[in-house]
């Protein structure tokens, strides 16, 4: 535990010096956790970044799933909502250089049946509000704890959900059509993320030293987790 909070053992993450991307070589995790499909379910973990943590343009994170990432984003054409598969509302941060929101600025990040590759921004004054006035922005040095609710669509309406908290505050609260009218796709799946993107080559997605961020405490519930 980086903060000596009692903790004991946490999840260290490395991301290597000049390398951006999700190559072996950059470091990070990239993996696929099965869940039982369902409509509806709650998903939480504790974040930590250190006071010096260098801030990548995104920084892609954990968030719920149906289907796998090649699916549900980039395949071998540019996707479109009426292309797309499955969905995903993972989360991710930002530097003040991708949308002039400040560094560590925090999303969802989606792929659903209306956008794709947009955001669900965090905003700390109106949960319902995407503006850059009350954007969220990820502290250093210390444990935040980032919970989702996502629940599916139905009959091809938007009235598919993305909740989130941080903390137990409810900083976005947004509609999704995260299927047609024909799916019966269902939400089947955490996407486990760390890694810097999008363009590896970029330098403000390269560290220039060795470093490490932290989780703890993954939660999966069909109930709340933080309120």
């Amino acid at each position: 535990d980086p903060a000596s909070s009692g903790r004991g053992n946490v999840l260290r993450t490395l991301h290597r010096k000049g390398h951006g991307g999700n190559s072996i070589a950059a470091g990070g995790f990239r993996f696929r956790a099965d869940l039982p499909p369902a409509e509806a379910y709650y998903f939480a973990y504790d974040f930590y970044v250190p006071s010096g943590w260098f801030q990548p343009l995104q920084h892609k994170m954990p968030g719920l799933i149906n289907g796998t990432m090649l699916e549900a984003s980039h395949g071998t054409e540019t996707p479109s909502p009426a292309t797309l598969v499955a969905f995903t509302g993972i989360m991710q941060s930002h530097s003040q250089g991708a949308f002039g929101r400040g560094d560590g600025s925090l999303a969802g990040y989606i792929y659903d049946k209306d956008r794709v590759q947009t955001y669900d921004w965090l905003n700390t004054v109106d949960p319902s509000s995407e503006a850059v006035s009350g954007q969220y922005l990820i502290p250093r040095g210390r444990w935040i704890k980032i919970e989702q609710y996502m629940k599916v669509n139905t009959g091809g309406q938007k009235n598919g959900e993305l909740k989130i908290w941080v903390d137990g505050v409810l900083v976005s609260n947004q509609l999704h059509r995260w299927r047609d009218a024909s799916s019966t796709r269902l939400i089947d799946g955490m996407w486990m993320y760390s890694y810097y993107g999008g363009n590896p080559s970029d330098p403000r997605n390269r560290p220039p030293a060795d470093q490490y961020h932290y989780y703890d405490n993954f939660t999966v519930s069909t109930s709340p987790i933080t309120h």
